[in-house]
């Protein structure tokens, strides 16, 4: 052997070694099959989150505090009148912030803002107009979400969850039978949570007032259905028939 076919000859029995290490790790990679599943439930609501506020200005800190106080109270009697359990309330926020006026570049003093937040869970939705009612009756002048809700969002998350894997797995079935494959055990599993979401807006459950003939009559509103979804992707390996 000659002094330069030496160093050829050690280099190609390297690179046969690692042509059979990568064949061997190729070879103990399992086939797999990828799919995902998707489940939803839809249902109607029945109950929800109502988030109001109140706010006023007076000239000292103590008037706007007694406003707002007032004001709430008021409203506190009224829920209760409707039957709406205090544990179902929570009205424990004040802010009180000065304010100024900025006059000729400089800011002068012109009383204080007081605000408060008021969140009310409503058990029964078809007393809805009933508390948004008490609500301005009793001076709250801001209704800032109205979130649509279900008692049994654990059960409807959970038949979502159920129906997304039942889907994954009835594609995964389909494709392995349709090329000539069998499911083997799964390889990986990457769940995608969702939270409910109605017709209207993701997220913010949303009311739609109907337009009503008789101008007196109180308020109808018809809501939008919720929608719980879940999504799951799966892998699994297969059983190739030689």
């Amino acid at each position: 052997m000659t002094r330069h076919s030496k160093p050829l000859a050690l280099f190609c029995a390297a690179l046969l070694t690692a042509f059979a290490a990568t064949a061997v790790i190729a070879a103990d990679q399992p086939r797999t099959l990828s799919t995902s599943g998707h489940g939803e439930v839809k249902v109607a609501a029945d109950q929800a989150t109502v988030r109001m506020q109140v706010e006023t200005s007076h000239r000292s800190a103590s008037d706007a505090k007694r406003a707002v106080d007032d004001r709430v109270n008021q409203l506190l009697e009224r829920l209760s009148k409707l039957g709406i359990d205090r544990k179902d309330i929570v009205a424990s926020s004040l802010r009180l912030n000065p304010q100024f006026e900025y006059q000729e570049r400089r800011p002068v003093f012109t009383g204080y803002n007081a605000t408060r937040d008021v969140v009310i869970t409503l058990r029964k939705l078809d007393e809805l107009n009933d508390l948004l009612d008490a609500a301005v009756d009793s001076g709250i002048n801001q209704i800032n979400q109205i979130a649509l809700e279900s008692s049994q969002a654990d059960t409807h998350r959970a038949e979502a969850r159920a129906r997304a894997i039942a889907d994954s797995q009835a594609k995964a079935e389909l494709l392995a039978k349709s090329y000539g494959a069998a499911l083997g055990p799964v390889h990986t599993i990457h769940y995608h949570n969702s939270q409910p979401m109605t017709a209207a807006a993701p997220e913010m459950a949303m009311m739609r007032m109907a337009a009503d003939s008789v101008a007196s009559s109180p308020g109808q509103y018809l809501h939008d259905e919720i929608t719980f979804r879940d999504n799951i992707s799966v892998v699994y390996e297969l059983i190739i028939s030689h």
